[in-house]
Formats: C-alpha cells, structure tokens, sequence
C-alpha cells in the first residue's frame, strides 16, 4: 500500500511540469516542447482548418494550462493534448509561431519552440536543428 502511494506520488511530481491542453479525458497525445529563448511561451491549441480568439464563435483556440501558465525560457514542458489537434500557437509577447501537425509521420515526440524576439532574435535558427546548424549558431540559439 505504501509502495503504490509512493508511486503516485511520484508520478504526479513528474506531470506537475506538464500542460493540459484541454484534453477531453485519458485518451490524448503528448509532445515534450523546449523554449531556448529567455521570453516565457504562451501554448494554444486548434482542433480546425482556422481558429479565433473569440470565446462567442465557433473554432477558438484552447489554452494550454491555466490562465498564467507558460513554458519558461530555457525550460522543456510536456503538452497533452488531444489527437484531432491540427496545431500549436506559440506566443511571447513580441511574435507568434504557428507549429501544424505535420503530414506524414503525425506529431513528433519533441519540438524546438522557434518564436521570433526582438531580445534573441538569431537568423538561421530553425525549430528542429541539425547538429551541423547548431554548431554554426552556438551561442546564438539554444540547441
């Protein structure tokens, strides 16, 4: 009895750093996201072709987490979400990315958050970098 409530414990120490996406129950698709800027990231989801902002129309995005919660500069969280999800918006304040589900393959285990900022801005960093790019823009970008 000890051991399975140690157990627990432990599990929910361990997704206490993860986001919901507003999943509709246990059945939902995780991806590991890593911001390597130093602005905190706002995470949205989008179950449609478009959606708005707009809570009284149809197709609004769905936040992930609550109302203050971010994925913190040069930090990795957790996303769960749901598999109908057709993609991610990333903001920081100062730029939006858009990450869509890619065509073939479905969603990647891990992604590299790519948000433009004026304050680490580097050209030639892209979200999933090989080990040749990172080497060049070391220093620029977080690999």
């Amino acid at each position: 009895m000890l051991r399975a409530l140690l157990s627990l414990a432990l599990l929910a120490l361990a997704l206490a750093g993860d986001l919901d996406c507003h999943t509709d129950g246990s059945e939902y698709l995780t991806i590991n996201v890593t911001n390597p800027t130093v602005i905190k990231v706002k995470v949205k989801t989008c179950d449609a072709a478009m959606c708005q902002g707009n809570p009284q129309k149809p197709n609004v995005y769905r936040g992930c987490g609550g109302a203050d919660d971010r994925v913190v500069g040069h930090t990795s969280r957790g996303l769960h979400f749901n598999a109908n999800t057709t993609y991610f918006v990333f903001s920081n304040g100062v730029g939006v990315k858009e990450f869509h589900k890619p065509t073939e393959g479905g969603w990647p285990a891990n992604y590299r958050i790519n948000v433009p900022s004026k304050l680490d801005e580097c050209p030639g960093c892209s979200a999933n970098p090989s080990e040749a790019e990172c080497a060049l823009i070391h220093g620029c970008c977080a690999c």
